[in-house]
């Protein structure tokens, strides 16, 4: 598991340079987008960034 976790980090900070799917935001963006996702609540079960 560590391996597979390691090896999916390694591809986060990598750039998308328009591959298909691909999303590239700025360092700004990425920030407000961090913060924003912590009051994501699931509308299916209800479940909460926040409680996870």
């Amino acid at each position: 598991v560590r391996t597979a976790l390691i090896a999916i980090i390694g591809f986060m900070p990598t750039k998308g340079e328009g591959a298909i799917g691909s999303l590239d935001y700025t360092p700004e963006e990425r920030k407000a987008l961090a913060k924003r996702s912590q009051d994501f609540t699931c509308e299916a079960c209800g479940c909460s960034m926040l409680s996870a």
